[in-house]
């Protein structure tokens, strides 16, 4: 909540880099971290609202982050690469580390090139840009093209989109309260979606949930590198009928 990214050693915990805030100084005026008024490098090389996601890129050469707008960095250096216009709540990164995709607080969701181009914006729900719908999380599919865009949203909607031309594909109907975790499984054929619901569903082909676990509120699944285990912040599961 303080605007700001770090990079941590996860061997020694120690904090490696700290984004820079906006502090009052080089004619910057802020408020409990908003601006009032800022510089115009100020608009472009630091956020001004709470930091909701960020990823790494598979190459491992840059990394996002997602606030009042969405910036990539370089992974070795730190410096900021780029500024994409929008409110975030969730980023990732394509297979190819060559588009990202983020999901706005307003129901809005945009691909991007790294270069800045704008691929393609969908939006989650009908009542978008308009509405307060957040859109929680994000992926793309696995295959090296990334063709596919998993979402999940304050709708209790799990969707798929085309990554190339932003067509809704498939609407997975089934939790009963907002949607905050998706993923693709490795080969692409099935994606996992954890709930305030305190669900987490496993979701085939034929769009009918495989698995159902979990007593409290799941938001965060993920699988395991066999694909035959997955976990989120309560327990872990195997997943019946996996191979």
């Amino acid at each position: 909540s303080d605007a700001t990214v770090k990079i941590w050693d996860v061997e020694t915990g120690a904090k490696v880099w700290t984004s820079r805030t906006h502090d009052g100084k080089d004619g910057c005026i802020c408020k409990q971290g908003y601006p009032v008024t800022v510089n115009d490098e100020c608009k472009v090389t630091r956020h001004a609202a709470k930091v909701c996601a960020v990823a790494f890129s598979p190459s491992g050469k840059l990394f996002i982050s997602g606030s009042d707008n969405v910036m990539i960095w370089d992974a070795k250096t730190f410096s900021h690469v780029r500024t994409l216009p929008g409110h975030s709540k969730s980023v990732a990164f394509s297979p190819d580390s060559k588009r990202v995709v983020s999901g706005s607080n307003c129901g809005l969701i945009t691909i991007w090139t790294v270069n800045g181009d704008k691929v393609c914006t969908m939006q989650h729900d009908r009542c978008a840009p308009y509405c307060n719908m957040c859109v929680y999380s994000v992926a793309f599919s696995p295959d090296a093209a990334g063709k596919w865009i998993v979402s999940g949203a304050s709708d209790n909607l799990v969707k798929i989109w085309n990554a190339k031309t932003g067509k809704e594909i498939r609407t997975l109907t089934g939790h009963s309260k907002l949607v905050t975790s998706v993923a693709f499984l490795a080969g692409g054929k099935q994606v996992v979606s954890g709930s305030h619901d305190a669900l987490v569903k496993i979701w085939d082909a034929e769009i009918e949930p495989e698995a159902q676990v979990h007593d409290e509120t799941a938001t965060s699944p993920a699988f395991s590198e066999d694909e035959k285990r997955f976990i989120s912040n309560i327990k872990v599961s195997s997943i019946v009928g996996m191979r």
